[in-house]
C-alpha cells in the first residue's frame, strides 16, 4: 500500500466494481472505446412502424415477434400518426419495420422468409 498516495489507497478499498467504473470513465474520456459500444445497450435493434387499429399492423407484429424473440433483437414500436416524419415516410406503407444500420426497410406486404432474409 502507497501511503504517500491517499488516492490510491481510496481506489483500492474502494472495490473492484467502483476502480472498473472509474477505469470505464478514463478509457471514455481518453477515446479508448468506440461510442458505440456505450450508446448500442439503449438504441432498439429494430423499429416497428405502425398505427392504431391497422389490422395489416397486427399481422405484421404477429409475424414479427417470434422472430425477434427468438433471436434476442429489441423492437421500438412507433405510431406514424406520433411522428410526423414517420408519418410522412411510411403512412402509406404501413406495417414498416426499419434497422439504424441499414438504409433499406421492409415494407407491407412481407412473409416470416421475407423478415429472416432481410435480417441477414
Amino acid at each position: 500500500m502507497n501511503r504517500s498516495n491517499p488516492s490510491s489507497v481510496q481506489l483500492i478499498n474502494a472495490g473492484p466494481s467502483v476502480s472498473f467504473l472509474l477505469l470505464l470513465l478514463v478509457y471514455q474520456q481518453i477515446g479508448k472505446l468506440p461510442a458505440a459500444s456505450t450508446e448500442s445497450k439503449f438504441m432498439p435493434d429494430l423499429r416497428f412502424y405502425t398505427t392504431s387499429e391497422c389490422h395489416l399492423c397486427d399481422q405484421g407484429w404477429a409475424l414479427l415477434k417470434p422472430i425477434a424473440e427468438r433471436k434476442g433483437l429489441s423492437v421500438q414500436h412507433i405510431d406514424v400518426m406520433d411522428d410526423a416524419i414517420a408519418e410522412e415516410q411510411y403512412a402509406e406503407r404501413i406495417p414498416v419495420i426499419t434497422q439504424q444500420q441499414r438504409s433499406e426497410v421492409l415494407s407491407w406486404p412481407f412473409t416470416s422468409e421475407d423478415i429472416y432474409r432481410w435480417l441477414m
